[in-house]
């Protein structure tokens, strides 16, 4: 994983600013092999997996209704607005 010349940022980087290029067909269809369990790994890989990736309804954790601002941002606005609270109850 390279990062930038001379400053050890790789690992840091390596996921924002990287020379991998994969198209969103391939990461598509990569996906669609994990789900088919079409890769050569163990069923403990794909249990693993299944594991660290299930999407499950959390309670007061769905949209009622359409709104102006998208949830990624919604919830950043709230995290932002509990922090200094968290922070000061540390």
């Amino acid at each position: 994983m390279s990062g930038n010349p001379g400053k050890q940022d790789g690992l840091t980087l390596a996921w924002i600013n990287s020379s991998l290029k994969i198209s969103p067909l391939e990461q598509v269809g990569f996906l669609e092999k994990v789900v088919r369990r079409q890769l050569p790994v163990t069923a403990h890989a794909y249990e693993m997996t299944s594991r660290i990736t299930a999407i499950g309804a959390l309670p007061n954790g769905q949209d009622d209704k359409k709104a102006s601002v998208n949830a990624g941002l919604r919830a950043r606005d709230a995290f932002m607005r509990a922090l200094p609270a968290t922070l000061d109850a540390l």
